[in-house]
C-alpha cells in the first residue's frame, strides 16, 4: 500500500454528500459529475489530515484548498482495491488551465466497488507542484487502457505513478518544521 490512510468519519461523508448534491454536474470532470461524492470525500480527508475545518469552503474553479500559501486542487478517484505504488493518478487535459500551485491525489476506497456503500477509508497518495506534475507525467489519449490498473482513459489526460508523488507527510513537515 502507498499513501496515508484516513478513516472516513460520518462527518466527512455527510459533509461531502451535501457538497456533492449542491455542486451537481461539474464541467471538465473526467466522470461528468458522477465522481462528485468521491471528490468531496477525498477533499474532506485532506482537510482532516491538514486540520482544516470541513465547514471552511475555499473552493474555486481553479483550486479546492488554500494551505500555507499553496493553492491546492485535490484530485480523487474511487477504488475497490487498496492502492499500490505503481498505480497512477490523472489530471484531465481539460483541467490544465486551472490556476492551482499544487495537486494532492486521493483514492476513496469502496470495498464493494462501483461507489456502493460508505467508503471506510481514503488514501492520500501524495502531492506534487503543478508544473512538476506536467513535466514528469505523460499524456494518455482517450480510450487508452492503463497497464498498471486496467482503467481506460475516458478523456485525454496526464498520468503519473503514485511512486513519483511526494508523500503528504513531507508537505506538512516542509511547511511546519
Amino acid at each position: 500500500m502507498a499513501g496515508v490512510r484516513i478513516v472516513n468519519t460520518a462527518e466527512i461523508l455527510q459533509n461531502a454528500r451535501l457538497k456533492a448534491a449542491e455542486m451537481g454536474r461539474l464541467k471538465n470532470s473526467i466522470t461528468g459529475g458522477v465522481g462528485n461524492d468521491p471528490g468531496f470525500i477525498g477533499e474532506n480527508a485532506v482537510k482532516a489530515f491538514l486540520h482544516i475545518p470541513l465547514t471552511l469552503d475555499q473552493n474555486t474553479y481553479d483550486y479546492d484548498l488554500i494551505w500555507q500559501g499553496m493553492l491546492i486542487d485535490v484530485k480523487s478517484k474511487p477504488t475497490k482495491a487498496i492502492p499500490l505504488r505503481h498505480y497512477e493518478v490523472s489530471v484531465a487535459e481539460s483541467s490544465r488551465h486551472q490556476r492551482c500551485t499544487h495537486y494532492v491525489f486521493t483514492r476513496v476506497y469502496y470495498p464493494l466497488g462501483n461507489g456502493v456503500g460508505d467508503p471506510p477509508y481514503t488514501y492520500i497518495m501524495g502531492y506534487i507542484g503543478k508544473d512538476e506534475y506536467f513535466a514528469r507525467g505523460y499524456r494518455r489519449e482517450k480510450g487508452h487502457r492503463d497497464g498498471s490498473n486496467g482503467q481506460t482513459a475516458p478523456v485525454p489526460c496526464w498520468n503519473l505513478a503514485h511512486s513519483k508523488l511526494c508523500p503528504i507527510t513531507f508537505m506538512v513537515r516542509k511547511r511546519t518544521g
